[in-house]
């Protein structure tokens, strides 16, 4: 990939801390949906997505 877009997702359980990167994942992507579902949940749901 040569744009640089990376997306992470973290999350902190009981048992630890787990985090997800992906560069430039796909429109059909589960995770970029995921994504996609809990940024529209935010406050930053306004700003550009690559």
């Amino acid at each position: 990939m040569l744009d640089g877009a990376e997306w992470l997702l973290e999350a902190h359980r009981a048992n630890g801390y787990h985090m997800v990167l992906r560069q430039s994942p796909d429109e059909q992507d589960v995770f970029r949906q995921a994504c996609e579902y809990l940024i529209e949940l935010s406050s930053v749901r306004g700003e550009e997505r690559y």
